[in-house]
């Protein structure tokens, strides 16, 4: 059993479905760099063989933009609201099992390994500003409006990833 500390980043591009309110249909978008550090346990099954872990982590989404697409039932009117959070937080758990591909005995770890891992996460963005567009097909002209203050929003997640990972030693 060892504990290890990681490091992640990337850059992601998410649609998160489609849902109703009332006459409106919401499709929402998003981006972000997610900047986490995390500390995984880990128990493997003897050396060279396949490892299980379990984690927990938090971090920073630099740079996020959130958009909402919403449609009015009968209408031919489209809003387009923009979010621009300061710096959203996010914590994680996962749990996830890891198959090393290029294992060295003389190194004793493998360069490359396969992944699968399961991960829920929890991002909570505060009072922010957001700018909504209104367009009218019937109209020369779209309505901008930027408001001041947004609401407190958090986003739960549920990701399974299947993947290579590149191990520094």
């Amino acid at each position: 059993v060892a504990l290890e500390m990681e490091f992640g980043s990337g850059y992601h591009i998410s649609t998160g479905g489609t849902w109703a309110s009332g006459p409106q249909t919401i499709t929402p978008t998003y981006t972000y760099l997610p900047v986490t550090l995390g500390f995984n346990a880990r128990a493997s099954f003897g050396v060279g063989m396949p490892s299980v872990y379990i984690g927990v982590g938090g971090g920073v989404h630099i740079r996020a933009i959130y958009e909402e697409n919403i449609t009015i039932a009968n209408s031919s009117t489209t809003e387009k609201r923009v979010y621009d959070p300061p710096v959203p937080f996010e914590l994680y758990g996962l749990i996830g099992l890891e198959i090393p591909l290029m294992y060295s005995p003389d190194d004793g770890n493998s360069m490359f390994d396969l992944f699968v891992q399961a991960r829920l996460s929890e991002v909570t963005s505060y009072l922010y500003k957001y700018t909504s567009t209104v367009t009218t097909p019937t109209s020369s002209t779209n309505q901008v409006v930027t408001f001041g203050r947004g609401f407190g929003q958090t986003a739960s997640n549920a990701a399974f990833s299947l993947g290579v990972k590149f191990n520094l030693y």
